[in-house]
């Protein structure tokens, strides 16, 4: 493995901190990456400046200061965008999906031919993931079961030197949310709960009026039987007193106290009436 020295030097005062670390294998011409058991000396600085190192299957020898380092940025393509095992052309804007979509998978690729088998991938869901996942090798990102919202895929390559691409290659979608939670949907369920309300209230009130114009109808019948009962009761009364009064200016007591007799048996009637009648 090869590490810069500043890099090193920096990292030591920093817990958080990645080094930038080149591997050398089998592609870069390594005879093996085993070194042989512990206690054997397995590396050796020659007097040229080279440095050897003992492997199971020979000596590699490196040129540290004629060691070449692969500068250039790799670029990189996203080859397809397969949705529920449906394979997608590649979008150039952003694209809107339905909410039915579950399986998303995102192939891409970087564009670099010195030792291919050592790029390595990041990737990032703009909107899901809250940063860079590391894929190593790996060409292909799978997301299930996304809520609806606007994402951004973005993915980046690094050489076989680990020099990280500056540009991402970017896929940008929408996934709209089914109608159930769109604001046109609330806005009906309010308005349609609101009217129920107010049919329901309005039900109420026309059972609460049309029991109140029950209960008014019958207090006005009552009401007549009873102005008609004892209008007609106190009459009779008046007239049993008018014939008593004469009876009594006549001197004539008996027939008197039987008419007075008669208008108490009168009043009693009249009093049972009112009473049945409340």
């Amino acid at each position: 493995m090869r590490v810069s020295i500043d890099d090193l030097n920096r990292c030591a005062n920093i817990s958080a901190c990645q080094l930038q670390i080149s591997r050398f294998d089998h592609y870069d011409g390594m005879p093996s990456e085993e070194a042989p058991p512990s206690g054997h000396p397995t590396m050796l600085n020659a007097s040229d400046g080279t440095l050897w190192f003992a492997t199971r299957k020979g000596v590699a020898i490196v040129d540290p200061v004629h060691m070449p380092q692969n500068t250039v940025a790799p670029p990189v393509a996203i080859e397809s965008l397969t949705i529920d095992d449906v394979d997608t052309p590649t979008p150039t804007g952003e694209i809107e999906l339905g909410s039915s979509h579950t399986r998303f998978t995102f192939n891409y690729i970087g564009l670099s031919y010195t030792v291919p088998q050592k790029v390595h991938y990041r990737y990032m869901l703009e909107g899901f993931d809250h940063n860079w996942i590391a894929a190593g090798t790996r060409r292909t990102a799978y997301y299930t079961n996304l809520p609806p919202g606007h994402y951004s895929f973005r993915v980046q390559a690094s050489n076989n030197d680990g020099m990280w691409s500056t540009t991402d290659a970017t896929i940008r979608f929408h996934i709209t949310p089914p109608f159930y939670r769109r604001l046109w949907f609330y806005a009906v369920l309010a308005l349609l709960i609101a009217a129920i309300v107010y049919l329901l209230y309005r039900l109420r009130v026309r059972r609460l009026q049309s029991q109140f114009n029950a209960v008014l109808a019958e207090r006005n019948r009552i009401a007549r039987e009873i102005h008609d009962t004892l209008a007609q009761d106190f009459v009779g009364v008046s007239l049993q007193l008018e014939v008593a009064a004469q009876f009594l200016n006549r001197e004539n007591l008996p027939a008197a106290s039987e008419q007075i007799n008669r208008t108490r048996k009168l009043v009693r009637d009249g009093i049972a009436d009112a009473r049945q009648s409340i």
